[in-house]
């Protein structure tokens, strides 16, 4: 309504100004005329061109067409003012109080106070939510470590692990013979380089089997089981497991002496040097004293200390060292 009331005193004002104009042109252009009759001219034209020169009838058809040019404006602005003042009119149709406007005002206030709520409790969800995620990735995160550890446990279970540890065992059996093979050939070289041992295994009564071959380089790697070994070359196996074991073993026990009874006999001469002169060897290299228990009587000359079991009468012995 202030508005419309600004409105209406202005045009109200424009229009008084408007018709103040319109009635002092008229007063003039009427004394004019009077004064123009009383001199015999008919209209303000003729007097124009019978009393002012060219510059000052110029002159003053300028400030007539400003004159009117401005009192067109004036109309068309009147006429804009009075459109606006009716549609404003039309627009403001309410007939609120000014406690209602107040009422109103209250309603909104508090709309925008319970607004202004749900959006901190937005915020606070927000701000909770962010904690939520960032607490979901640490748990990922020790939940992804976790897996993995528990992957690798389940990868060492699938081959290892049973309820009797059979499979462990079979496992740790395997590491062991393969290092006790290892070292076994590496003596066996020494004694004589035709063989190799190595292993394969079996299943026989629902049960792993590790059966021993030797692989013989003079055949072109071809494999044979031991039990085809001659009586010789099977005691040079055996010899070098042993002394391949005793070394395996001295790696967490200390072992001073080894004794190796028996199997000498079987050899030929050519074999039993080669194989004194390997244990020779071992014996200087490992600080380790190698004992032989046998009847051989080539041995009794090839070492030097020996410890002699004499028989006496009515079977009873006496034990003599010997020194050679």
């Amino acid at each position: 309504k202030t508005q419309v009331n600004e409105q209406t005193k202005l045009l109200e004002q424009r229009q008084a100004k408007h018709e103040q104009l319109f009635t002092y042109l008229e007063q003039l252009e009427h004394q004019l005329l009077e004064k123009l009759h009383q001199l015999g001219v008919e209209n303000i034209q003729q007097a124009s061109e019978l009393f002012l020169t060219d510059e000052q009838y110029e002159k003053i058809s300028h400030i007539k067409q400003n004159l009117e040019k401005r009192l067109v404006e004036l109309e068309q602005s009147m006429q804009e003012k009075q459109k606006q003042i009716s549609d404003l009119r039309e627009q403001d149709q309410s007939d609120m109080t000014i406690g209602d406007l107040q009422k109103q005002i209250k309603q909104l206030s508090e709309k925008r106070d319970k607004i202004n709520q749900h959006i901190g409790s937005m915020q606070k969800m927000l701000e909770q939510n962010e904690r939520n995620i960032a607490r979901r990735e640490h748990l990922l995160k020790q939940y992804q470590e976790q897996e993995a550890e528990y992957m690798r446990w389940q990868a060492l279970d699938e081959i290892i692990g049973n309820v009797d540890g059979s499979k462990f065992q079979r496992i740790a059996q395997e590491f062991s013979l393969m290092a006790l093979l290892n070292a076994a050939n590496m003596y066996l070289k020494k004694f004589n380089d035709r063989y190799q041992l190595s292993y394969q295994t079996s299943k026989r009564s629902g049960k792993i089997q590790y059966d021993l071959f030797v692989i013989d380089n003079y055949l072109g790697g071809q494999q044979r089981s031991v039990s085809t070994l001659s009586g010789g070359e099977s005691f040079l196996v055996s010899l070098s497991l042993a002394i391949g074991l005793s070394a395996l073993a001295s790696q967490r026990v200390k072992i001073e002496n080894i004794f190796i009874d028996e199997g000498f006999g079987s050899l030929d001469n050519a074999v039993l040097d080669q194989a004194l002169a390997v244990l020779e060897r071992f014996q200087n290299d490992s600080n380790r004293k190698i004992g032989i228990i046998s009847h051989v009587e080539q041995l009794k000359e090839r070492i030097p200390v020996k410890v002699e079991i004499i028989r006496v009468e009515q079977g009873f012995s006496k034990i003599g060292i010997a020194v050679r």
